[in-house]
């Protein structure tokens, strides 16, 4: 049908690659133009403490737990040449 009104490959193409785009970001959302949604049996108290437990530790406390010489250090060094 759309052929018909357009009479152009490169049109056709175009509307194809459009329509996949947006048939993509659909199904990445799960179906759903919202986004995913919440398990209504989780708390969202304790949902919050598990991401902020989960998150990745500051840089400092990396270095203070493992301490220096094991890849990370303390402060950046600039070498000059």
């Amino acid at each position: 049908m759309l052929t018909m009104a357009v009479r152009s490959m490169p049109a056709i193409l175009g509307y194809g690659a459009g329509l996949a785009v947006v048939l993509a970001a659909f199904n990445y959302t799960g179906g759903r133009l919202t986004g995913y949604s919440k398990d209504p049996e989780v708390d969202e108290v304790s949902r919050k403490e598990y991401l902020r437990r989960n998150r990745r530790r500051p840089m400092e406390d990396t270095v203070a737990e493992l301490g220096e010489g094991r890849g990370k250090t303390a402060r950046c060094r600039v070498v000059d040449f």
